[in-house]
């Protein structure tokens, strides 16, 4: 049982100790347990881009590609309208 409240302990004091001090600001970046997708690499549409040999940014969509909720034949099967 002592043991274990040391145990307790040190891993409170490691995690208090990586959490960072309210209002103090620092350069590097935080640490993220769950880092989502808020520091991915992405493409702005309107903006140049090294990562396409063209050097655009926005791609034309692919032939046959049909915008969401777009139903052109009014299908009841798929909750539209028919005309």
């Amino acid at each position: 049982m002592k043991y274990f409240f040391l145990a307790y302990a040190i891993i409170a004091a490691l995690f208090i100790g990586l959490m960072p001090v309210r209002g103090n600001k620092s350069p590097d970046a935080p640490i993220r347990l769950f880092p989502d997708m808020d520091e991915q690499d992405k493409i702005k549409p309107q903006k140049p881009s090294d990562f396409f040999a063209d050097g655009q940014g926005s791609r034309l969509p692919v032939h046959g590609t049909q915008p969401l909720g777009l139903n052109p034949e009014g299908l009841k099967e798929i909750g539209g309208i028919p005309e």
